[in-house]
Order: structure tokens, then sequence, then C-alpha cells
């Protein structure tokens, strides 16, 4: 087990003097692994933190470390193993930014603290990494809030730990800075194989990036579970001790849309209902969980389809119609009442991809259907990252307006210059699209995060402004932020949120947009 769990707490106690906060701790967390701690102000969370971090003493119970009790690391092989950031004032008169970081060195160094040129270059490579090297020579002092924070990361990365405490790490980020933060643990995790163990106000970014979520109520952890098991919002109510109606008007838990029809049927994966009907032909619903952002049907109606009994058959024209006649159905099964101008963008992106959680996810920048379909009728020509949205887009009608859909992603003088340049076809592509076909453009995003974020840099130094933006780009690196920051500037914009979307959706954008505009 101590390969697998580098963090145990057996019966652990923390508070303060004689007063206990949290009691009777019992926790493992597994390596590589983010883990959250979330809970009302007051309810123990940095206390727990100060206490697995050394700050202060344990009441009682104790703590192991990749195998070994924490009371017996000395300090120095404890900032090797460690490393943390806390909240509150940090008191460094006249220290450069440098300096700050450096010393997250000082585990490895001689007894006089001496920097080698390999600290040097560890201590810069962080600082670039986390986006604070240019601020080196500043005075810390004088650096704010959100600047400070991310130069004490900074401090706590140059440790190399293999376990990382922070304290509302994310706290005076803007959101730029948020998302890459995240983005970075997410890497660290990844490629250095880096436990974290935090505590997060933002429960948004702890369902997005944790693997584990760990909350405390009442003076004890009162539930730990993966984020699909914790975010709910009956829960995290009576977590929060939340009664405002107003909790009831704030979407934080898209993937549960259908909730409240949680005593019927129960959410898991999908794939376990193949394998159960491929060995065995028939299901007791009982014994089988459901992915609720991907279907939602009555219990019976669920029983006939999955015991084959209930297969409809249609003609070829006919599934299209079928379909959406399913997802109208189902939309107002759940009381979901889509605005009239996006209801159709909405529906057909659920009809691509069979996932309900594009009603939330979906964003739509202000009166943008209408510009966009302003601009299909002044005949914008729409430029795509992949050849499979271009071939996806219904071409015909676009060019009844003068319009064309282009990709120069497999253009020759697009890969001479990005190997030229040592950048990505996207960008370069983006460029291109950007000189040749001027600003009347609609740019239809599904795969390379890279191409919004060319956008987004051309926009930014003033160079080019697209006329609209569909942003769908599905992936993990960069896919959220690039989204975000698209969302930031004034340009119209159709941005699917979070990590979800492909070359699909943003085809089936496009010809929700052009169906609008004739008799299909």
């Amino acid at each position: 087990m101590r390969d697998k769990y580098i963090f145990e707490a057996n019966n652990l106690t923390v508070g303060y003097g004689q007063r206990k906060v949290v009691s009777a701790i019992d926790l493992k967390i597994e390596k590589g692994t983010i883990n959250t701690v979330i809970g009302a102000n007051g309810c123990g969370k940095s206390t727990f933190l100060k206490t697995i971090s050394r700050q202060i003493n344990a009441l009682s119970g104790s703590v192991i470390l990749d195998g070994k009790d924490l009371s017996l690391y000395s300090k120095d092989e404890f900032a090797k193993k460690s490393a943390i950031v806390l909240t509150g004032k940090s008191l460094m008169p006249q220290l450069s930014v440098f300096d700050v970081v450096s010393m997250g060195r000082y585990p490895y160094t001689n007894m006089f603290g001496t920097l080698s040129d390999e600290d040097i270059q560890i201590v810069n490579n962080t600082m670039k990494m986390v986006n604070v090297y240019d601020l080196k020579d500043e005075k810390f002092d004088n650096l704010s809030d959100g600047q400070k924070k991310r130069a004490l990361l900074s401090c706590a990365l140059c440790q190399n730990p293999d376990i990382l405490i922070l304290d509302e790490p994310t706290t005076y980020l803007d959101i730029k800075h948020k998302l890459d933060f995240f983005e970075l643990l997410i890497n660290l995790k990844n490629k250095n194989n880096l436990t974290v163990i935090m505590s997060l106000h933002e429960l948004e970014y702890a369902r997005e990036v944790s693997d584990k979520v760990i909350c405390i109520k009442n003076g004890c952890i009162d539930k730990v579970g993966a984020p699909i098991d914790i975010f709910e919002k009956d829960y995290i109510a009576n977590l929060f001790g939340i009664t405002t109606r107003l909790f009831n008007k704030i979407n934080l838990f898209p993937d549960n849309i259908y909730n409240d029809k949680k005593d019927n049927i129960k959410t898991a994966n999908n794939e376990k209902v193949h394998e159960i009907c491929k060995n065995s032909g028939k299901i007791d619903l009982n014994d089988v969980y459901f992915d609720l952002s991907k279907l939602s049907y009555s219990r019976e109606k669920l029983e006939n389809l999955i015991n084959n009994s209930d297969i409809e058959k249609l003609l070829p024209l006919d599934i299209e119609k079928r379909s959406f006649e399913i997802i109208e159905n189902e939309l107002c099964e759940n009381n979901i009442f889509l605005d009239k101008k996006k209801k159709n963008i909405i529906k057909r992106a659920i009809h691509t991809t069979a996932d309900f959680e594009y009603v939330n996810t979906l964003k739509f920048s202000k009166d943008a259907v209408d510009i966009a379909l302003n601009l299909i009728r002044g005949g914008a020509n729409i430029v795509t990252d992949t050849n499979m949205a271009k071939s996806g887009i219904s071409k015909s009608t676009l060019s009844k307006f003068g319009g064309n859909v282009y990709c120069f992603m497999s253009d020759e003088e697009v890969a001479n210059i990005s190997k030229n340049e040592g950048t990505t076809r996207a960008d370069i592509s983006m460029k291109k699209a950007a000189k040749e076909l001027g600003e009347n453009t609609i740019f239809a995003i599904g795969n390379a995060p890279t191409a919004l974020l060319s956008l987004f840099s051309m926009y930014e130094k003033g160079i080019y402004s697209p006329a609209f933006i569909i942003g769908v780009p599905v992936g993990f690196v960069n896919v959220v932020k690039s989204k975000e920051l698209i969302m930031q500037t004034d340009i119209p914009y159709i941005v699917n949120r979070g990590r979800k979307g492909g070359s699909n959706v943003a085809a089936a954008i496009c010809n929700a947009l052009l169906y609008e505009l004739v008799e299909r």
C-alpha cells in the first residue's frame, strides 16, 4: 500500500491548544492525484493543511508521508518531500522576487545557502513556468497580492516536491492566471506524478480539476469522493448550510442537469449497460447506472429500449427528424426551455453529440445569432481548422449567399512556414486566412486551441479582428484557457465552455445557422 498511497492520516485530530477543530480524520491519498478540501469558512480546512505541513502540531493521531511518520522527517528531508503555500502575510522586506523564489532551493544548498548554476537555472525555469520571470528583479513587497501568490508558488515548485500543499492558492488571481495555475497543476500531476492537497472556495474549479474531494463539516470529514459524487446541488447546499433561494438559480452542476430523476434512474457509465446486455440479454435497472448527461428516459422506456423491445424502424430520411423530436421531448420533460434564437443551435449540438450538457455550456455573446446570420447573408466566408469540419458544413447552402468554406491546414505553404517558424499549422493557417480573406470571415474552430490563441493574439495586437468566432475545440491542453480568452474580447462568439467540443460540433453550429436562412 505504501507504493500506492503517498499520504495517510490515521485517527488524526487537529486544532489549537485544547480546542479541537477537526477530529478523527482517517484519509488516504494516492500518488499523482489532485485532492481538494472544501467546506464553509471556519470549518478547519486551513488548520488541517497547517497540521499536515508541520506548521502546527497535531493534537492526536498520526500522519504517514510516503511510508514514514511525519514527525520522523528532518527539516531538510521534509522540505525535499513536500512544499507548502499557505494564506497569510509574508514578511520579506527588501527581498527581490528572485530571492524569494530561490528559497525553494535552500534544502539542496550547502550550509551557506550558496546557489549552484543548476540551482539558478531551476529558479529561472520555474519563474518562467509560473509567469513571474519578468518580475524577478522587483521587490516582493511591491507586488500585487496575485503576483505574490504566483511568486510563492514558484518558490514551492523550486523544491521539486513529491507533494504540494496549497491553502486557497487562487485567491487574488484573475481568471487568466487561475486557468494558467490549474493547467500547470494538471501538467505537473501528469508529467511528474505530483500529488496536490489544496483547499478551494471556487467549487467550479474544484469540480473540474480534482481527482478526490474532501468535505469538512461539523468538526469532522463529512464525505470523501470523486467530484461526480460530491457536486450535487442538495449535498453542497447541506455542506455549506445554504438556504437562500438564489442558490437554485446558480448553475454549478451542469453534469447533473437531470438530478431530479435520480429516484428513477441512477447515474454512471453507459458502457456498463452495453456490457451487461451483451452478456445476459436482459438487465435489472437496480443493478445498472446511467450517465444522465447523455440520456434521460423514463424507467419503463429504458428497460424496453435496453431489452430490445422498443426498437424503432425508420427510413434514413426520417432518422434526423425523429432524433430532434426525441431531443425536444427530453428537454420538455426536464422543464428546460431554450431561448428561441439559440434553440436550434443548441439542439443541433446535442444531436451531433448526444450530450445534453451543451444546454449549459454553450455560451453566446450579445446578439450572437443575429450577427452571425447577418454575416452569412452578406456573403461571409467560413474558415475551419480541420478538413473534417469543412466537409461537414453545407457548402451548397452557404454558396447561395456568396460565401465559401476554407481550410488551410493542408496547404504546403502553411506546412513550410510552420516548420520554419517552429509553430503550429493552426497558427499559420489562421494568419493566412486573416491576410487573404479579410475581416468578413467566420472562424469555426473545433479541434485546435492554438487556432483560437492565434486569433486572440492577432486581436490583442490590433493586427486583425475576426467578424465572428465559433470556438469549440476539444481536448485538455490550452482548450479551456483559449475559450475563456475569446470570451473576454468584444469579438462576437459562440463558445462551448470546458473541454468538450469537436469538429463535428463546429460544423453542426455552422449548419444550424445556415438552416435558419433557408427552407430545408
